[in-house]
């Protein structure tokens, strides 16, 4: 009986391995890899304005010289009234994007969607994808996510079925804020390159479909380049966050006793821009 429950033990561990191994490797299932759309117009719906969907919704429509048609589904949608938004590059360079519709119901937006980019936070990534899901044709439409840390790829295929064709990025492209909301958003530094892995999309589709949408041309440089990752595994355990944030905020509320801080003890306006040489002495 000892070797029957080690050998029945054993199988069901490896049964758990593959399946484990099945979503790392993400091998498209149901449908043949999407092929790049040719000089077809497509709609991109970004879902949340926050900083990275603000840059989104100033670069996509010269990027693609018009190509794609830029919607927005948003919880404040009034704020996005002239559908004009703006980005502001380091050199001082501005691009204006143009925005299709704006809504906050995504039976509006969803359903004609060629592409639907998550730019919010991923604590949210599983209730967003909930509530979209009804009006998601995974024949028609591909979901993404601007970053994908953690395990959002299997999140993908549990909610939209396993026909889901899906791409996850590793970073943001850019370092980037909002200025005025629905309005204008700064660039402060774009990445040179970024990390990208796909269910069920090949490499042509990212390179010409999607790299396009994030490059900073207007300034001279196509960056950051999309670069394609082997497996999920450098996005699901991606640590930038965990490493980098609890250094800097110590450092910049170690001297707090309860009080608000004042002084030479305020904090700085900027997370990054204003990081010290404390928060560089803990994070080494």
């Amino acid at each position: 009986e000892t070797r029957t429950s080690l050998v029945r033990s054993t199988a069901g561990g490896m049964k758990r391995v593959g399946t484990i191994a099945k979503h790392v490797n993400a091998e498209p299932a149901g449908l043949k890899p999407a092929k790049a759309n040719g000089d077809r117009q497509i709609v991109v719906t970004l879902i949340a304005s926050g900083n990275s969907g603000h840059v989104c919704a100033a670069l996509f429509e010269e990027n693609t010289k018009g190509r794609v048609r830029t919607q927005l589904l948003t919880s404040q949608p009034n704020l996005w009234a002239n559908k004009t938004p703006r980005v502001r590059f380091p050199n001082g360079d501005i691009q204006v994007g143009r925005i299709d519709k704006v809504s906050d119901d995504p039976a509006e937006l969803i359903p004609d969607s060629d592409i639907v980019l998550w730019t919010g936070p991923v604590n949210t990534t599983k209730e967003i994808f909930e509530n979209i899901r009804p009006y998601v044709n995974p024949r028609r439409t591909v979901v993404g996510t601007i970053f994908a840390q953690g395990l959002s790829h299997i999140l993908a295929h549990r909610i939209f079925g396993p026909q889901v064709r899906f791409f996850a990025m590793r970073n943001i492209p850019w370092l980037c804020r909002v200025v005025k909301p629905g309005e204008e958003a700064e660039i402060i530094g774009a990445k040179s390159s970024v990390g990208v892995m796909t269910i069920g999309l090949d490499d042509r589709w990212v390179k010409q479909e999607l790299e396009p949408l994030f490059v900073t041309q207007k300034i001279g440089k196509w960056e950051p380049v999309c670069d394609i990752l082997p497996d999920f595994c450098p996005i699901v355990f991606n640590p930038a966050n965990q490493i980098i944030h609890p250094a800097r905020y110590w450092a910049m509320f170690r001297n707090w006793k309860g009080q608000p801080l004042a002084g030479a003890d305020e904090p700085p306006e900027w997370l990054y821009r204003d990081m010290d040489e404390v928060a560089g002495e803990v994070l080494a």
